[in-house]
């Protein structure tokens, strides 16, 4: 395809702008409103037809949105009481320090989904993270950001279904070229090298 100017929308803010690309998927520059990193889609109407149209396999869950203000005594012990909780299920934590988007970013994208069925990609596995069909999003397991008041902790989780935790334990990931293949195979069915084979992990 060749180079033109499309229409994007940030999928934190909901700011439009356009941009030069040569294709129809996410633009991942920072975001020129928000500074967010968060995937901005093309809004062109053949992009559209292109999602509508995507036949990705997904796995349904649900989000969940929490936050909690730990300067008072019983959200730290209702936090405390979370994290062991989520630990104890199996989940890895996935912070990052806060940019001046955080707010919008729970505001537009992430507390609209709290309880909400999302539909997560399975034709590139990660361990920890998704992208969701639907919102064009990169979900975590379990996300929490990182505020420069730190007594508040705000974040999602993903329900982890048995198919989430079948479909990640049950593959490797080549470290070479990216394939995922399956967990009894001893060589990468993409690039041949069996040296860079990892199991992968929620």
């Amino acid at each position: 395809m060749q180079i033109s100017v499309k229409m994007y929308k940030c999928s934190a803010c909901g700011y439009e702008f356009k941009s030069s690309t040569n294709h129809y998927g996410n633009h991942w520059a920072p975001c020129a409103k928000c500074n967010s990193d968060s995937p901005k889609y093309c809004i062109e109407p053949e992009a559209i037809r292109m999602r509508k149209n995507d036949t990705t396999p997904t796995l349904a869950t649900r989000l969940h949105h929490y936050r909690f203000s730990t300067e008072y005594a019983n959200e730290k012990l209702e936090y405390n009481e979370f994290k062991r909780l989520m630990k104890s299920k199996g989940y890895k934590m996935f912070n990052c320090s806060s940019g001046r988007d955080s707010h919008d970013y729970f505001k537009n994208a992430i507390i609209p989904l709290d309880g909400e069925e999302v539909l997560l990609k399975t034709d590139w596995l990660f361990g920890n993270q998704w992208n969701e069909k639907t919102t064009n999003l990169r979900l975590f397991n379990w996300y929490q950001v990182i505020y420069p008041n730190t007594r508040i902790k705000e974040g999602y989780y993903l329900e982890l279904t048995d198919e989430i935790r079948n479909i990640i334990l049950g593959n490797k990931k080549c470290n070479w070229c990216g394939e995922t293949i399956n967990i009894d195979e001893i060589v990468c069915t993409k690039c041949g090298k069996s040296d860079y084979l990892r199991l992968m992990e929620l």
